[in-house]
């Protein structure tokens, strides 16, 4: 699972797989509410790595946004945070009014980077136009509004397939990673078996497809394993 921010005001910040690590997002409540509270804070936080090299300078834009003051339009920014899986796009959550938290830089003595931590916020009184886009059984992606409490807008989502999917693909993953430990032929020959279990898999499905009237110009090479 990999993840992209994009940030959009008086400069572009461009944040991709390769310098993100983690990234979460949370819709705060206070805890003694006895009822839908009036105001909730919308969250992101990302954390990720710092480059000496040309992707440094997305987070130095970072750095210097962390620092306009709040009299500032400039403070505000519109942030996209994308959950990408096997090439997809899972998540996409949107800010249209955030303000920077908390940023902070760790700097280390390994290869010329270190690690930096970003939090930001949706501003309190447009909490109900963050959205969000989940992906559909489709492939295309259904928008959710009102402080991700919104209804569907177009094909229902199935999110059991979804993560089922994804735990799926995870324990491939972890097996062949048990396996590599053993020997690396051992991991080799898992890697194999999972490879060939998918392909057979997708061509069943294309089976179905042909069966049930769907074929769209396939051919029998679609049938044979490579």
């Amino acid at each position: 699972m990999g993840f992209r921010l994009q940030i959009t005001g008086a400069e572009q910040i461009s944040l991709d797989e390769n310098m993100i690590r983690t990234a979460e997002t949370e819709l705060f409540t206070p805890k003694d509410s006895r009822a839908r509270a009036s105001k909730s804070l919308s969250t992101i936080v990302v954390t990720g790595k710092l480059y000496a090299a040309e992707e440094g300078n997305e987070t130095m834009k970072l750095f210097n946004w962390a620092h306009v003051p709040a009299e500032s339009e400039d403070a505000y920014r519109d942030v996209m945070l994308t959950v990408v899986f096997g090439g997809n796009t899972f998540r996409q959550v949107h800010l249209s009014k955030a303000f920077v938290v908390d940023y902070q830089e760790s700097y280390e003595d390994t290869e010329g980077f270190g690690t930096f931590r970003l939090v930001v916020r949706q501003k309190t009184d447009l909490v109900d136009k963050v959205t969000a886009g989940a992906a559909s059984p489709l492939g295309s992606f259904a928008t959710v509004g009102g402080g991700f409490g919104g209804a569907l807008s177009s094909a229902a989502v199935n999110p059991g397939k979804i993560m089922g999917e994804i735990a799926k693909q995870a324990a491939q993953v972890e097996a062949v990673k048990q396996a590599g430990k053993i020997s690396p032929l051992a991991g080799q020959i898992t890697q194999a078996a999972a490879t060939a279990a998918a392909t057979v898999q997708q061509s069943a499905g294309k089976s179905a497809g042909i069966l049930n009237g769907n074929n769209t110009g396939m051919n029998m090479d679609d049938f044979i394993m490579h």
